[in-house]
């Protein structure tokens, strides 16, 4: 004969009860992770590498920092991998007067295994001989892979807008700031 046993059972003692719910609670949350060993490899092979090639306007190293099928969309829509890296080659050849820096600042950092997802803002800021600095401010998500060791984008989505709400100084400065040389 087949009993079923229900967690609602008053024939089981509480404390068993107590200790499978822990046990099932401890099973799902073993593979996440906020482990701040990932937070330092992503800010070592990911956002630092990042922000250097951006700044320099390095496409080679800018994207050799993505999957060969990463995914880039916009509000203009989806651009697979090899299509997005071609435009950021033709993107970072053209000749931009002055220099460009790029800032980050994360909101929620999660793992799980190879896979890592990122929510945050950035800020452009554009500096031109004889003009007043002007920045851009922007919301990211981010899709990361281990691919042999090292963290990839595979997917990078971010926008001006949340809503009818323009990011702006306040929601970056919100945000936890990333320091990468």
């Amino acid at each position: 004969m087949i009993r079923q046993i229900s967690l609602l059972n008053p024939i089981i003692p509480t404390g068993l009860c107590m200790v499978i719910l822990m046990l099932m609670g401890t099973t799902v949350m073993m593979g996440q992770s906020d482990d701040t060993s990932f937070v330092a490899e992503i800010n070592e092979q990911v956002w630092a590498p990042f922000k250097h090639a951006y700044e320099t306007r390095n496409a080679e190293l800018f994207n050799s920092l993505h999957t060969d099928d990463a995914l880039r969309i916009t509000e203009g829509g989806i651009t697979p991998g090899p299509e997005y890296k071609a435009r950021i080659t033709e993107g970072f050849q053209r000749k931009f007067d002055g220099t460009i820096t790029i800032d980050f600042a994360h909101e929620h950092r999660l793992y799980y295994g190879d896979l890592g997802y990122e929510v945050g803002y950035y800020r452009i800021s554009y500096n031109r001989p004889g003009q007043e600095e002007t920045n851009s401010y922007g919301r990211f998500h981010v899709l990361l892979r281990k691919i042999d060791g090292t963290w990839k984008i595979a997917q990078d989505w971010d926008t001006e807008m949340v809503g009818s709400h323009k990011i702006s100084e306040i929601e970056f400065l919100g945000a936890q700031s990333l320091k990468v040389d």
